[in-house]
């Protein structure tokens, strides 16, 4: 009997120190590489409020582009009121530098959102912190630009991994959502109608979509600025359904305090509020400084949060997203993917699900062997594993294969039961 029960003390001990902790550091490799950028990505991790019961709210935060999760004073006393609040907290540096930040158009960094998101939502992390209940998306600057973009463009929020199963929304501060009229305001806003030389340049700006010549970079043509453009794209874009922006700045001085134009936030804004089963607030802080407004202005999006009403369409709870109702596929290592198709050959224009089309293997597979390690690809299936250059239709939605991987995750796999995921991007305006 004594026996027994010293081995049922073992077994107790051995399984809490396996246990994450609930604060600490993560590195995402996955990222290296992507973009042509030699980055990780990264996340802080905080869920000390929830370490006696899972917390039902998370909150992620994306960087500004200073990426400053890791040292940036303004992130930890955010992720402090969330903590202090009954939430889990994780912010994510989507790039280690600013120089990374500024490499490429936002929507480009579509692959490395997704890979923090997943790592950030459905990790041991969370599985063990949060009960996948209440997501809440949340950023400024360079993080309020780039989520809403590859939501967008790529039907990023469409995955699991960006849903809450009872509640979903976005509260982002001061984004870009014209490229050509940031670039308008950057290039008039210095002393006596000078280009911006501090906080986000004009060249800066321009550098992220013609890095060769800048100065005959025309945003109203360039592909990528286009893209990156989504002030009057359709609510239906989106899977998220409720929204609210915050612009930043605007009566004070451009440069120093005001680097990012209200009208394009405020169209996108009454775009979404116009679309049936959505909404958008708009909130002015025309006096508060872009470098500080998301710091200072934070808990509202917390108590904005809070007050709204459960999801009516979220799939985590048995329900139909977009992605599925559509027969949409997964693209991840052979699942989806046409029999003569490549790795190289397709594009990130499909991001339907949590493994999108990456460009290449190393890219795909890793979100595979992320998620669902047993189930699609990584060492356990390698027997199933096509060669290289090719692959092969699995014929599987992606919500299926999500049902597959969350019922092995007792035998081992990656759970997919994520929680309420709040993107927070804080970003100085030096570093957009």
């Amino acid at each position: 009997m004594a026996a027994r029960m010293l081995e049922t003390l073992l077994l107790v001990a051995v399984a809490a120190s396996a246990q994450p902790a609930a604060k600490q550091e993560q590195k995402i490799v996955e990222c290296s590489g992507l973009n042509g950028v030699n980055e990780n990505c990264e996340l802080v991790l905080n869920a000390e409020a929830c370490v006696s019961k899972p917390c039902s709210k998370l909150v992620l935060i994306f960087s500004g582009g200073e990426m400053g999760c890791v040292t940036g004073e303004g992130y930890s006393s955010v992720i402090a009121d969330y903590s202090a609040n009954g939430w889990a907290a994780a912010c994510l540096n989507y790039f280690e530098t600013s120089e990374g930040s500024a490499a490429v158009p936002y929507h480009q960094e579509v692959d490395r959102l997704n890979f923090g998101v997943a790592a950030a939502t459905s990790g041991d992390w969370a599985h063990q912190y949060w009960t996948g209940e209440e997501l809440l998306l949340e950023g400024i600057s360079h993080g309020a630009t780039t989520p809403p973009v590859v939501m967008a463009r790529y039907g990023a929020d469409n995955q699991t991994a960006w849903q809450g199963t009872r509640r979903t929304a976005g509260c982002f501060f001061d984004g870009s959502m014209n490229p050509a009229a940031t670039a308008a305001l950057l290039a008039t806003g210095g002393l006596r109608g000078t280009p911006c030389k501090v906080l986000l340049t004009l060249d800066r700006w321009l550098g992220r979509y013609c890095p060769d010549d800048p100065a005959e970079c025309d945003l109203s043509k360039n592909p990528d600025a286009i893209l990156d453009n989504i002030e009057d794209v359709s609510p239906d874009n989106f899977h998220l359904r409720q929204w609210r922006l915050t612009e930043c700045g605007s009566e004070m001085p451009a440069c120093t305090a005001d680097i990012l134009p209200m009208g394009p936030q405020e169209k996108l804004c009454t775009m979404i509020d116009g679309g049936e089963g959505y909404s958008c607030d708009f909130k002015r802080l025309p006096k508060d400084s872009h470098l500080t407004c998301h710091q200072t202005h934070a808990f509202e999006c917390r108590e904005w949060f809070e007050g709204l009403p459960t999801n009516s369409d979220s799939d985590r709870d048995g329900e139909s997203n977009d992605s599925t109702a559509t027969g949409a596929q997964g693209f991840c290592s052979w699942s989806g993917c046409g029999a003569s198709e490549t790795y190289e050959t397709r594009v990130d224009n499909s991001m339907v699900a949590l493994g999108g089309c990456h460009n290449s293997q190393n890219s795909c597979e890793g979100v595979c062997a992320m998620t669902a390690a047993s189930t699609w690809c990584g060492a356990s299936n390698a027997a199933n594993t096509p060669a290289t250059d090719t692959e092969v239709e699995a014929g599987v939605d992606v919500e299926d294969e999500i049902d597959n991987s969350t019922t092995a995750s007792d035998s081992g796999a990656a759970s997919m039961t994520s929680g309420v995921l709040v993107i927070l991007a804080a970003a100085s305006a030096t570093l957009f």
